[in-house]
């Protein structure tokens, strides 16, 4: 969508149920079946410069899905690894506070976990490399970066070196420096621009045809570079980011179930109101579409009507649901 219509996020997200799936495998069962149990964890390393650089790899979504964050001096990092089994691929998306998209695979090279990025910056440049991930005992790790030549294969010759140590648990990340003033717009520029950042906290929803609330929280991340989303409903859980495309006029978001599925969203205007567009693929490959059309009530209420979208790409003209959301009261903080 045009930067202007991202205006009531995508609330109405947990609105969708999602059928029972038979079995099939998940991130979890590759992962433990890889042998590679041991990435998950907060660790640290420092340069030859004597930089400190942080990552912390953390299940989510019954072991669905892996958070990933990193940082690195004023960069900071966020996203998610997921397993798509119609592919038998692991993917990771995320974004970064300087408004790039990154998009990557990871794959097993003789015991080494190897993680093949791409980053898309704002200003067009496209950057590709290569981690390679060698566990050197339960605490300690190497982490090799290779530039990617313009055939696609690895470099020869290694961007840089690191090894890390693994931190405690309850150990916090360090704290990124803000990525300073700068002339693009970001997500938090656009939210502000349009009063959509009031939308930011804690929502309660119920809907017209379902039994039981519904329970989203928004949150900032990256300096406002992206918005981190959490949504339940009964046994169903979701967890997606929003953020402006690096091209600054798309709004974008993407997200995991605990159910395996894996979903990818767009938003744009509507004649009846700013519309978001989910695709939703389940892990046997088979895809459900929808779209959700906001109504501002006031500032603390807000409601989602929900459309199927037709195999043809159209929205199908009666709506399956009517789900209206209320501000939840802020939890105080202990």
């Amino acid at each position: 969508m045009k930067a202007k219509g991202i205006v009531w996020l995508s609330i109405g997200l947990a609105a969708v149920l999602t059928a029972p799936l038979m079995a099939q495998d998940s991130l979890r069962d590759m992962v433990a079946q890889g042998g590679y149990d041991w990435l998950v964890g907060r660790w640290a390393a420092t340069t030859d410069e004597g930089q400190g650089v942080t990552f912390e790899h953390r299940w989510v979504l019954d072991r669905h899905a892996v958070v990933a964050e990193f940082r690195m001096g004023e960069m900071a990092y966020r996203g998610l690894i997921l397993y798509v089994p119609y592919r038998e691929e692991i993917i990771q998306v995320g974004a970064d506070n300087h408004g790039s998209a990154w998009e990557g695979t990871w794959r097993d090279e003789y015991g080494s976990a190897v993680h093949r990025m791409e980053r898309r910056q704002p200003d067009g440049q496209i950057q590709r490399a290569e981690i390679v991930h060698t566990r050197i005992d339960a605490d300690t790790m190497r982490a090799t970066m290779y530039p990617i030549e313009p055939g696609g294969y690895r470099a020869s010759e290694p961007w840089m070196r690191l090894t890390y140590n693994r931190q405690r648990a309850e150990a916090p990340l360090a704290a990124a420096p803000s990525a300073g003033w700068t002339s693009r717009m970001t997500l938090g520029d656009l939210l502000a621009q349009y009063g959509y950042n009031e939308m930011i906290g804690q929502w309660a929803g119920r809907s017209e045809q379902a039994d039981g609330e519904i329970d989203v929280q928004y949150a900032w991340a990256l300096d406002k570079n992206a918005v981190l989303v959490e949504a339940k409903m009964g046994r169903f859980e979701y967890h997606g980011m929003i953020t402006l495309a690096p091209s600054g006029e798309d709004v974008v978001q993407i997200g995991a179930d605990n159910m395996g599925g894996i979903w990818r969203s767009t938003w744009t205007e509507g004649y009846d109101g700013p519309v978001n567009r989910h695709e939703m693929r389940r892990p046997d490959g088979t895809v459900q579409r929808i779209e959700h059309v906001y109504r501002k009530i006031d500032r603390d209420n807000f409601r989602v009507t929900e459309y199927g979208v037709a195999a043809a790409g159209y929205r199908e003209s009666g709506s399956r649901g009517v789900t209206t959301f209320r501000r939840r009261a802020e939890t105080p903080q202990k």
